[in-house]
């Protein structure tokens, strides 16, 4: 569903337009919250996000919408973490075994319980993903029984979720907040028996096929010996668990200069051919003066996944999955905004 209607992310609740979200709807509603990522035109958007929180806005309307900004913000940063979990338990799902998982745990363990890259085995590294998606996912209700002592409600839910106090207790959590360790033993085994199948199963489909990823650069002065704008350093962006796997130099590269004056390579770069009097229209049209002519532009790839069996080895769990871009069209294009809603330029490489 996109605009985040069920969640109340529409333009009329927030006092300002989200532009396109996407749910990743709940695997069971009853317990699990669904949540929120960001998209573009229907897939994925990954690398430079949307600021919404800013306070460049007009004094009055930050006023007025400034925690819903920040809210909203925070929850889709996190929701791509949340959804590259997932990712991750479909493309490493012939390492998870619940017997296993179950048999891994042991109460008492605060630091390991909360941090992936101390597990010291494949099931432990899953237990500590589940209990993540757990501690951030699960209902107010849901997650006192499982996470708070005596089952007394401890979750924070009169602040916005994107406080550092919540941020901090989401952080902390811990079986039945730690109370002992046989209330820890009672309460992850039944976490194992009612809700990580629902987690597992949410994995489903979720590997993305495509994506859009969006970087940003700034356009110089015009160049009149070359007739055209040269935009330098762009390249592929790196983004989080989708690394890029080529270069500038490259058969696949969408960024190989187009421009490269004789004896000077620092001027190397992409040029954008047109007239000086396009050129002025331009700037104009991108509604930038001075030298603060900022550009996002947006690209295509498809994503690979692969599974290290090497890491797997290693115990670099973290490192298990991988991720790879490549081209899906050869045409990158320009906005003025971050909201990527003013289309300025378009070009093939």
């Amino acid at each position: 569903m996109l605009n985040g209607q069920e969640f109340g992310l529409t333009a009329e609740a927030l006092g300002f337009d989200p532009g396109e979200i996407q749910e990743i709807v709940s695997p069971d509603a009853q317990h699990i919250e669904s949540f929120v990522i960001p998209t573009f035109r229907g897939l994925l958007r990954l690398g430079q996000q949307r600021i919404y929180y800013s306070r460049q806005l007009d004094r009055n309307e930050f006023a007025r919408t400034s925690q819903q900004r920040k809210d909203l913000e925070y929850k889709l940063k996190d929701g791509l973490i949340s959804y590259f979990s997932l990712v991750n338990m479909e493309a490493g799902k012939e390492t998870i075994d619940l017997n296993k998982i179950r048999a891994s745990f042991r109460p008492g363990t605060a630091l390991e319980d909360n941090n992936s890259q101390y597990a010291k085995s494949v099931d432990s590294y899953w237990a500590i993903i589940l209990k993540g998606l757990g501690a951030k996912h699960l209902k107010p209700e849901t997650y006192t029984h499982y996470f708070c002592p005596e089952q007394q409600a401890c979750l924070p839910i009169h602040m916005p979720k994107s406080s550092a106090a919540y941020q901090q207790k989401i952080r902390r959590t811990r079986w039945a907040g730690g109370t002992s360790e046989f209330a820890e033993m009672r309460v992850f085994n039944e976490f194992m028996d009612k809700q990580a199948t629902h987690f597992v199963n949410w994995s489903e489909g979720k590997i993305p096929e495509e994506a859009y990823i969006v970087g940003r650069t700034s356009l110089g002065e015009y160049n009149f010996n070359a007739g055209g704008f040269v935009l330098k350093g762009l390249k592929e962006v790196n983004i989080g668990p989708v690394q890029e796997e080529y270069n500038v130099d490259t058969a696949t590269s969408l960024f190989k200069p187009n421009y490269q004056p004789e004896g000077q390579p620092y001027q190397a770069g992409i040029l954008i051919s047109m007239s000086p009097e396009k050129a002025e229209a331009f700037l104009k049209k991108l509604n930038s003066s001075g030298r603060s002519r900022q550009l996002y532009y947006v690209y295509k790839v498809r994503i690979r996944t692969r599974f290290s069996e090497e890491a797997l080895n290693n115990t670099d769990f973290h490192k298990m999955v991988t991720y790879a871009q490549e081209p899906a069209s050869r045409t990158i294009e320009f906005f003025s905004d971050d909201a990527l809603t003013n289309k300025v330029l378009e070009i093939s490489n």
